[in-house]
């Protein structure tokens, strides 16, 4: 047993009357889903979905960050077979990768490949931990002049004029 998974013992009797045990194993990895999300989840074909929780069982921890590139959809192909789905349905993961980004569920970054799986959905951490980082990232994307749409609960336009309004009051 490692870290990355949970041993439960199971007993049952047999006719005899003798106790015999089992062990079940449980993936301990997990993600946080935020309800805020569930909008979004209905606009995803299954496939769609599968791979958009792949995507979210493998992003780093604390930064949501994941490297979107051949070897990484392979082994989604990998994965859908071994669950006995139809991986024919699940190749066309480069449209999935760029619907996941216009509905804001994966966010771009400066680097090829490397997006944010959007922690205003999605976080693999704690609760203060994701607040920060929320902060951090609309802080960041303020600070460069780079949309912050898909991470504040009202229009942009109206986030940003508060700071103009703030701004009028110095």
């Amino acid at each position: 047993m490692n870290d990355r998974e949970t041993r439960v013992k199971v007993f049952k009797k047999d006719t005899e009357g003798n106790q015999i045990c089992n062990t079940v194993f449980f993936t301990n990895y997990y993600v946080k889903l935020f309800f805020n999300a569930q909008h979004l989840m209905l606009q995803l074909q299954p496939y769609e979905r599968c791979f958009f929780d792949f995507l979210c069982e493998r992003m780093g921890p604390k930064d949501n960050n994941i490297f979107i590139g051949r070897p990484l959809k392979d082994s989604f192909l990998d994965f859908v077979k071994v669950i006995g789905g139809d991986s024919t349905k699940a190749t066309n993961t480069g449209s999935t990768v760029t619907k996941l980004s216009k509905l804001g569920l994966l966010l771009s970054t400066n680097q090829t490949g490397v997006y944010i799986i959007n922690p205003k959905y999605v976080y693999k951490g704690g609760e203060k931990a994701r607040s920060a980082y929320l902060q951090q990232l609309i802080q960041t994307r303020i600070n460069k002049n780079q949309p912050t749409e898909f991470l504040i609960s009202v229009p942009e336009e109206q986030f940003l004029m508060a700071f103009k309004e703030e701004k009028k009051r110095w």
